[in-house]
């Protein structure tokens, strides 16, 4: 133990340590040696948790019955107890700070920017747009922001529309740890120093860096430059979990993919929906390929060796490939867009997996999977979007998002009503904003129908419709409907009938392909206080086709023309019932049910789709003949009276449809 100790002193003496605690294993017993030179550190108290002794600066143990890997864990946690973390912030922040007012314009800020070679500005409350917010600082703004929404035009918008707002600060007597928090796990690139309610001072990454040290091996992976040192913790191999969730065709599927990839010699990635949902350990079958490299050609050779078919788009370098079995993949090249205006198709661009998946909607939605045979089952992930798909949150990857493509707002509404997940707090201010400077007007309106069908499409859609009319979008999508562009007592009421009757079709049906579109039967109910006028100007704003224009009028008018009629007088008779409806597809009536006004109607449409309109006549064309009946078109009218009566219970058996038929029809002679 005493030439322990001398060692440890002399490499406190060669390393000019203030404090060392160091264990060593000797026979079966472990020894403790502790030293320190400075004060908040007593060596005493440390040695004594092991029921060893000694004073402040020197002290030591003999620990029984402890292996080295307990005693070191045991060490580690007492050295927790007795020390209090060293404040950093004081030390390590830039002061003065340059900062703008909340109500700069984004053309000054980017002036700042340039001037100053700085990349990120924090943002300070005005009194008029933050009256009660208790900080001085409100959000940062970035270089890289700033240009990008110059370049949209938007030079003279605040640049506390587009500033990052969901932001940490901390005190002067923030920690290492805390510092390192916010910068490495959260991918904050500057966090503001708050004293007294104000802004004394930023930390940013360089800060940080410069306090470390330069040794990669004791970086944080997450600080190093990927083109320097790739960091590990940004890809996990999830083979087991894929194993876990799914099934054996698909994970075949994956591997021939990755195979025909690295015959190519391209990279495959499945990206996307398909990733997020594996993680949350749900069943997705829309598969999304990412290739580094020429995706067309890849989807041609896959085609080939799993037997498919292939249908292409050069200006997008994107390809679908349908299997036999009737299995379809969405194949893409990686790609970097870029939008030239607010709102516009976006313009492509050869790119790596790393910014292809930048350019996606929102974190949860930015995974990649690697399935070349050297990585396959490696998770990708460059941007923290674990952590969001763990906290349940919708989030963007950057604040021109929805200035870019504002039909992302619907996605954001459907993915967050649909996961049960959050758009988060910035995220949400985004929309707000979007709103704001209408850009929906402006927005490729295909695309934004798209997407409004989907939401239609959900199985419970009701919870994204009520949060469409938070966000104020209903004065976008059906201005016609004013007054109306608010969820009250009548709109809830139909909507609640419709999914009630969808829900109803949908479990009646659960076995057997019985199509219904869900996104009509919505937008009827939506409009069914509405002219066909006013739904004629929805399909001709949204460019829905002249052909499914002239359906939807038609359906609304013939569905409310016998609701009224039904609300009026409702028919008894079975074969009136048949007669009525005999026409209607099944969109229609549902929507028929969604608007009924009476239990009793919805009573007699449930039993004309569930029995009457299956009843077929007893009697067909040869058993008319062999009683002596001439064929021709008195067929179909004999038959369908026939059947009239089974409907009303005057006939239900054999015999007593001959006997009917003979006793209506008179037969003929041979």
């Amino acid at each position: 133990e005493d030439d322990f100790s001398i060692i440890v002193r002399r490499v406190m003496v060669l390393e000019n340590l203030n404090c060392l605690f160091a264990l060593v294993s000797m026979e079966d017993h472990v020894y403790l040696i502790a030293r320190s030179r400075i004060a908040e550190i007593n060596a005493g108290d440390i040695a004594r948790d092991f029921g060893g002794g000694g004073h402040a600066s020197a002290a030591s143990a003999t620990i029984r019955n402890m292996s080295l890997v307990e005693a070191q864990e045991k060490l580690i946690r007492s050295l927790h107890r007795h020390i209090s973390p060293q404040a950093m912030a004081k030390e390590m922040l830039s002061s003065p700070v340059i900062s703008i007012p909340a109500h700069t314009s984004i053309q000054e800020a980017n002036t700042l920017l340039t001037r100053y070679n700085i990349t990120v500005l924090p943002v300070l409350a005005d009194d008029e747009q933050f009256p009660d917010t208790p900080l001085q600082i409100v959000g940062t703004i970035a270089r890289r922001i700033t240009e990008k929404a110059i370049h949209h035009n938007l030079g003279e918008a605040p640049v506390s529309d587009y500033m990052t707002s969901d932001i940490e600060v901390l005190p002067l007597s923030a920690t290492l740890a805390e510092i390192e928090e916010l910068i490495i796990e959260r991918r904050q690139r500057l966090i503001p120093i708050i004293h007294e309610k104000e802004l004394t001072g930023v930390i940013t990454r360089t800060d940080l860096l410069s306090r470390l040290t330069g040794d990669p091996g004791h970086t944080p992976q997450e600080l190093i430059q990927d083109t320097d040192y790739p960091s590990r913790r940004k890809r996990r191999n999830i083979l087991q979990l894929m194993t876990d969730v799914l099934d054996k065709k698909l994970i075949i599927l994956l591997q021939s993919i990755g195979e025909v990839a690295e015959e190519s010699g391209f990279k495959a990635y499945t990206v996307g929906g398909f990733v997020r949902d594996l993680l949350l350990k749900q069943k997705n079958l829309d598969l999304d390929i990412v290739v580094e490299g020429d995706g067309i050609a890849f989807a041609k050779k896959l085609a080939k060796r799993l037997g498919g078919k292939v249908r292409t788009h050069e200006r997008f370098i994107t390809a679908k490939l349908w299997l036999p079995n009737g299995f379809k993949i969405d194949i893409a090249t990686a790609r970097l867009e870029y939008y030239d205006y607010p709102a516009a198709l976006p313009t492509v661009e050869l790119s790596s997996i790393k910014l292809d998946l930048y350019r996606r909607d929102f974190s949860i939605n930015a995974m990649a999977l690697e399935l070349n045979p050297s990585r396959y089952g490696t998770l990708i992930d460059f941007f923290n979007c674990q952590n969001d798909l763990k906290n349940r949150l919708v989030k963007v990857l950057h604040n021109l998002s929805f200035v870019e493509d504002p039909s992302r707002i619907l996605r954001a509404i459907r993915f967050e009503k649909r996961l049960n997940f959050k758009i988060d707090r910035h995220t949400e201010k985004l929309i707000r904003n979007a709103v704001k400077i209408d850009l929906f007007t402006k927005s490729s309106i295909p695309r934004l129908f798209s997407e409004l069908q989907q939401v239609f499409s959900e199985e419970t859609p009701i919870p994204a419709i009520q949060r469409l009319e938070e966000f104020n979008l209903f004065q976008f999508l059906w201005p016609d409907l004013k007054p109306n562009l608010k969820i009250d007592r009548y709109f809830r009421h139909v909507l609640t009938q419709t999914r009630r009757a969808i829900s109803w079709f949908r479990l009646l049906y659960l076995e057997e392909n019985n199509e219904i579109v869900p996104w009509r039967i919505y937008l009827l109910s939506i409009m069914s206080r509405s002219k066909a006028a006013q739904l004629e100007s929805f399909c001709k704003r949204f460019q829905i086709s002249e052909k499914i224009c002239r359906e939807l009028i038609l359906n609304k008018l013939q569905v409310e023309e016998l609701a009224e009629k039904w609300h009026r007088h409702l028919p008894e008779a079975n074969s009136v019932i048949c007669k009525s409806l005999c026409l209607f597809s099944n969109d229609m009536l549902l929507y028929f049910m969604a608007i009924a006004k009476k239990s009793e109607i919805n009573k007699r449409i449930s039993l004309y789709v569930t029995t009457l309109r299956a009843v077929q006549p007893l009697l067909n064309g040869n058993d008319l003949q062999e009683l002596g009946y001439n064929p021709g078109k008195t067929f179909k009218e004999m038959l369908s009276t026939l059947r009239n009566a089974q409907l009303d219970g005057a006939v239900n058996n054999r015999q007593e449809a001959i006997a009917f038929t003979i006793g209506r029809f008179q037969p003929l002679p041979q």
